[in-house]
């Protein structure tokens, strides 16, 4: 189990490129869900197909098994759920914060596993989480936050951070913070799907209440 769950996240954290493509290469958001959307709708796709025909799960789980969950046999992968909150991250955020709850997900849902697995002691029972990954969890987005401020953002200044400068930072935190408590907490909500969206909605009331 801790096995698969480490392939998992060591897989998940090449969900990267997805925020990185849209930041640096494409920077359009229309060019970009004309790209992504199709994708999402073939993923949830086969996953219909998957779940409805026993020959195509079986040869599905054969290639993929390793890394699903018990609960993904019989219903959408992480996958489709992580290209839908893309989806939606992009259509509805600026460039900038969905740059950034994306890289969120991939990275912090990654380091939580990947240290609350095998190095967690402190462990929460009621969301079946342990207090070192949710603090890797906050620590890994914050470090990439101010990194993406200092090497990114401040480069290449935009509208959003030339009305707040510094105060990115505090955007930032924000961001972190919320992204490491939708990991952390248990609801029946895919964690691909809580964690961009809870953490963009936080950086985005947090922007539009700095003065």
């Amino acid at each position: 189990m801790i096995k698969s769950e480490l392939y998992r996240k060591i897989f998940h954290v090449f969900s990267i490129v997805i925020p990185i493509i849209y930041y640096f290469f494409l920077h359009s958001r229309k060019i970009a869900l004309i790209i992504l959307l199709p994708i999402a709708l073939i993923s949830i796709i086969v996953d219909i197909i998957r779940i409805e025909h026993p020959t195509v799960r079986k040869i599905f789980y054969r290639i993929f098994g390793v890394m699903l969950r018990n609960k993904e046999i019989s219903k959408l992968t992480g996958a489709s759920y992580l290209l839908t909150s893309s989806v939606i991250c992009i259509a509805v955020f600026p460039i900038e914060i969905t740059f950034l709850t994306l890289s969120f997900l991939s990275i912090g849902d990654t380091f939580a596993s990947l240290v609350g697995i095998p190095f967690g002691k402190r462990e929460v029972v009621k969301y079946n989480k342990t207090i070192e990954g949710g603090l890797a969890c906050f620590l890994s987005n914050f470090v990439f936050g101010i990194i993406s401020y200092y090497l990114i953002f401040s480069k290449a200044p935009s509208e959003l951070y030339l009305k707040i400068g510094q105060l990115y930072l505090v955007m930032i935190f924000t961001g972190a913070v919320s992204s490491a408590i939708a990991e952390f907490i248990n609801i029946p909500i895919n964690d691909n799907i809580r964690i961009p969206l809870f953490s963009g909605i936080v950086m985005s009331l947090t922007f539009m209440l700095i003065p």
